[in-house]
């Protein structure tokens, strides 16, 4: 399929211009007497304010990232031990079906409180909300992706008396590659939203905890910082697994994902 006549050269430019077309707009707009600055203060402000208070913005966002990040890892690994328990069917799957679909109707953020009495308020238990949140999306990516291995081929590995691991070391797991990257970059926004939503409701570090004090001392420029921080760490987080897909589509020679497509790419 040919690349559309616009490079992601030019898509970053347009973009870039954009933001910042928006960014003279909410200057403008924050320098009128139509909008309190405690509603909505002006970029420069928030400029000011992260300057000011950089290093204390960095501290927290750290928190917030190893929290993240240490969701992320943990339901990678429970993802993938139920998908693979799941895949093998018999009494197991149909054990396990129940109990992810009732867990997946229950509000995550909603448990955090218990699992803060179970863990703690420290970083453990907003890894576990963070953990929740992500869990399901890295689920049905990795079974649709372990799922899609073609027959012919799964007959081939069967053919020379392959085992079950070998055949899913060597064969189902490189051709679930577009899936699991699909499903680990949105189970890494997923998880973000976890840790920050947890430390809203209860921490003592973190962006969440930062929002949370900004909020209730009225200091708008640093609640506006903080969500800066953290949209920023998002979207490092998911170029950097956009990098990885890039390198990892090369060498398998799979197409671009649709989200991809959406975005342009």
């Amino acid at each position: 399929m040919p690349e559309p006549q616009n490079s992601w050269r030019q898509n970053i430019a347009v973009s870039a211009i954009a933001l910042s077309s928006f960014a003279v707009a909410w200057e403008l707009l924050a320098r009128t007497e139509w909008i309190s600055a405690s509603l909505l203060p002006a970029p420069s402000a928030i400029i000011v304010c992260t300057a000011r208070d950089f290093s204390y913005l960095i501290f927290h966002a750290i928190v917030t990232v190893a929290e993240a990040f240490g969701g992320l890892a943990i339901a990678i690994l429970v993802a993938g031990a139920f998908a693979v328990a799941m895949l093998a069917g018999g009494k197991i799957a149909a054990a396990l079906r129940p109990f992810l679909l009732i867990t997946q109707v229950v509000p995550k953020l909603a448990i955090a409180p218990i699992i803060a009495i179970w863990v703690g308020i420290d970083s453990p238990s907003k890894m576990l909300v963070a953990t929740s949140i992500a869990f399901f999306p890295l689920l049905e990516a990795i079974i649709a992706g372990l799922s899609s291995t073609d027959d012919r081929d799964l007959q081939l590995f069967h053919s020379w008396s392959a085992s079950r691991a070998q055949t899913l070391i060597y064969l189902r797991i490189p051709m679930a590659a577009p899936h699991l990257i699909t499903g680990l970059k949105l189970a890494a926004i997923y998880s973000f939203v976890g840790a920050i939503g947890a430390e809203l409701i209860y921490a003592k570090r973190g962006l969440g905890y930062v929002i949370t004090l900004a909020d209730g001392n009225a200091n708008s420029p640093l609640l506006f910082a903080a969500v800066c921080f953290a949209g920023i760490a998002g979207f490092l987080t998911w170029g950097a697994l956009l990098v990885i897909e890039r390198i990892i589509s090369k060498r398998l020679r799979f197409p671009r994902t649709a989200i991809d497509h959406v975005y342009g790419i």
